[in-house]
């Protein structure tokens, strides 16, 4: 009697083994608790003080170009002016002379057309805002390579201005301070080439405008002095124009850390939308958001980053990630998230119980268990 219920209880755990591992294989294979996760194709929203990324293959001109800006190089081997201008020295505005170019040195643009900034696929790009200049940023370029053309380029027309330091006639000249006006007559595009060390730091602002004083009203008018005290308000400066839609290098990531290595994220409205998990993560200040592992969303359409100066840099990513986190948890969708974004998780879980039963089925035939019968 004893080994019969010994007998019958091995029976029972075998077979209770055999159904666990032919229904539960395939659920576990469809909710798996492992690591694995689908990459992420995301939607993110977010305002940061400071983005990095890494370029792909980018045809256009380059961001923020167009419009009226004041823009500043250093860190540059050379600037060819547009033909030969006069300059004179910026303490006492007596002597100078004229030159075409300007080798090394700090050279500041103003009232000019930013026309191109050169990003090769590999160019890894930073952009800074900082709040005491809300209106422009700081773009800290790192090329892969050495250029055959120039980094960057200025449209200057008779209403441009040209400041420079520690810069030089010749590649071996004495360092100047000076300043260069403008000509209607050498119109054109100045070009800048950046040094050996591949770094090209460059800040730009739209331009600003200029204060003009209100005409006066006759002394006859009502209110004659208070028209000729009060000159006009200055105007609001435009924003710098949109960087739109530039193509991330796959394998590379984005991070949004301050220059002392902190989160940049700012304000509370902020957000990824995880687009085949229909997900949505919301972000909030200081929250820390790591994206890297890009791929190309499809043979013909990349990742991407769009970049807007507004109260901080208003960025917009579209892109697949194999790296999605948000202060260190993964926010990649899980694979039972997936396939419910994918409208298939009924059809997989019915499709389990299916090859559970045609695994039961041929699992009787070979009497690993016995369906309907008794053991006489």
């Amino acid at each position: 009697m004893l080994m019969t219920r010994r007998h019958e209880r091995r029976k029972w755990l075998r077979e209770a083994g055999v159904y666990a591992m032919l229904y539960g294989i395939p659920l576990v294979l469809l909710f798996p608790y492992t690591r694995f996760r689908p990459d992420a194709e995301f939607r993110a929203s977010v305002r940061s003080q400071a983005v990095d990324f890494t370029v792909g293959s980018y045809h256009e001109p380059g961001p923020f170009i167009g419009g009226c800006a004041d823009v500043s190089f250093e860190s540059l081997v050379r600037v060819q002016l547009p033909g030969v201008l006069k300059w004179r020295p910026l303490s006492s505005g007596v002597g100078g002379g004229s030159t075409d170019v300007l080798w090394g040195g700090i050279v500041r643009f103003r009232n000019v057309k930013f026309h191109s900034l050169l990003l090769t696929k590999g160019t890894q790009v930073r952009v800074n805002w900082y709040e005491l200049s809300p209106s422009g940023v700081t773009v800290n370029v790192l090329y892969g390579a050495i250029l055959s053309a120039p980094a960057a380029t200025v449209f200057l027309d008779d209403k441009s201005t040209v400041e420079f330091s520690s810069s030089s006639f010749s590649e071996s000249g004495k360092p100047n301070d000076g300043k260069i006006q403008g000509s209607s007559e050498k119109r054109g595009l100045a070009s800048l080439y950046p040094r050996g060390d591949l770094r090209f730091p460059v800040s730009l602002s739209p331009c600003t405008p200029s204060v003009k004083p209100s005409a006066p009203t006759r002394p006859s008018e009502p209110g004659a002095h208070a028209a000729v005290q009060s000159p006009q308000a200055p105007q609001t400066p435009r924003g710098l124009p949109t960087a739109d839609r530039i193509p991330l290098l796959p394998g590379s990531g984005i991070s949004f850390l301050t220059d002392d290595g902190g989160s940049g994220i700012l304000g509370i409205d902020n957000s990824v939308q995880v687009t085949n998990s229909e997900r949505k993560e919301i972000l909030l200040q200081g929250q820390r958001l790591e994206i890297a592992s890009l791929r190309d969303r499809s043979q013909k359409d990349s990742s991407q980053i769009s970049l807007q100066i507004r109260d901080g840099i208003a960025v917009s990513l579209l892109g697949r990630a194999g790296v999605l986190e948000i202060d260190g948890a993964d926010a990649r969708p899980s694979l039972a998230e997936y396939l419910r974004a994918q409208k298939i998780l009924s059809a997989w879980l019915v499709t389990s119980i299916l090859v559970g039963s045609a695994a039961l089925t041929v699992a009787s035939r070979i009497k690993l268990v016995k369906l309907g019968e008794k053991e006489g």
